[in-house]
């Protein structure tokens, strides 16, 4: 009888076989990299990348895109020499599910969201408010959208919230901003029938924030601008809501609360197609047991928990530092000469 781990070698041992490439093979000859850098080892092309690195004898090092590609994208058919690890959690993974060692590992950071905390400006956040018809000097809450695919009905959340908002459930000067995922609006997961409810949303108290896209074959293509302008409307929210994508780290690099509204707005859906399963994704499952987040599964939950963060802005304060620190190490501005200096210690290492 076969084993488990008989199968997973017999796997691996057929992936690398087939995981060759000629004109990757002769590209990297000509270049003679000292070190070749991946950013997504499950996508079949880079991992053909790094089989052919390792036959030519090249150093390779995998510095992942995001915070879930360990758990939840599927497993690395190529195992990097290097990893630049985001913090932690993400360093616990790459030990965990592979085994790598401590001395492998470089855990520095998360260029990217340094970035956001030097874009945000609040002359510009002022400009995008009040293109959205909304007072700039008024606090509001900022909700992030998913895929319909993650969050099916999520359309009826906010429809809900901005009648609240509206109403004055949370007294007369609080707005609403959403964020439509751009994959809300275009793309083989948009769900088209959200556009025009989307964009009746908009008005008194409430505005939508539409994705900067591009005319692009990338669903996510978006203009440079749209990056500043986002990280200065995340930077002066009063609290975050998400349903559980990165949308949340973003509020935590921004040190606000941040509300994860994962359930189904009063729709009956079996878990795999629910927004439920969400909160037991595994890279988000570690970040709800910081503490630093506060999972919401029902309207009434949602409620209470807005107007608890409305009169006490820094409940979980400590936590939610702990939880960013988990999941991203330091965010500091220097994610990205941390990478560097990886890099280069990692190169001189080996030409010695």
């Amino acid at each position: 009888m076969c084993s488990s781990k008989v199968l997973s070698g017999a796997a691996a041992a057929g992936e690398r076989l087939f995981l060759r490439n000629r004109e990757l093979r002769t590209l990297l000859q000509r270049l003679e990299p000292s070190v070749l850098v991946t950013t997504y080892p499950i996508d079949m092309l880079e991992a053909t990348a790094m089989a052919e690195a390792r036959r030519l004898g090249i150093l390779t090092v995998v510095q992942l895109l995001s915070w879930d590609n360990i758990t939840s994208k599927g497993r690395f058919p190529v195992l990097g020499d290097y990893y630049l690890s985001w913090g932690p959690i993400m360093t616990g993974e790459l030990r965990e599910y592979y085994n790598v060692d401590a001395s492998r590992i470089f855990e520095t950071g998360v260029a990217h969201f340094d970035a956001q905390l030097t874009m945000a400006d609040a002359s510009l956040r002022a400009r995008v408010l009040g293109d959205m018809g909304l007072d700039p000097t008024r606090p509001y809450l900022l909700f992030g959208m998913s895929s319909p695919f993650f969050a099916p009905h999520e359309i009826d959340l906010v429809e809900e919230l901005a009648g609240w908002i509206r109403r004055g459930e949370f007294g007369p000067n609080l707005n609403l901003v959403v964020r439509p995922h751009p994959q809300n609006v275009q793309g083989y997961m948009a769900d088209v029938s959200w556009l025009p409810r989307l964009r009746a949303l908009q008005g008194p108290r409430v505005g939508v924030f539409w994705p900067r896209l591009l005319e692009s074959k990338l669903a996510w293509a978006l203009d440079e601008s749209d990056l500043p302008a986002l990280a200065s409307i995340m930077a002066g929210c009063t609290i975050n809501l998400n349903s559980g994508s990165t949308f949340a780290i973003d509020g935590l690099v921004h040190q606000k609360p941040v509300v994860l509204t994962v359930f189904d707005a009063g729709h009956d859906l079996p878990w795999h197609r629910s927004a439920r399963r969400c909160a037991d994704f595994i890279h988000l499952k570690k970040l709800i047991d910081t503490g630093g987040l506060f999972p919401v599964r029902s309207f009434e939950e949602l409620r209470t928990t807005l107007h608890r963060l409305l009169k006490e802005p820094d409940l979980n304060l400590e936590a939610r530092k702990k939880a960013l620190h988990a999941e991203c190490g330091p965010v500091d501005g220097r994610a990205s000469e941390r990478i560097a200096d990886a890099l280069v210690a990692i190169a001189n290492k080996h030409a010695r």
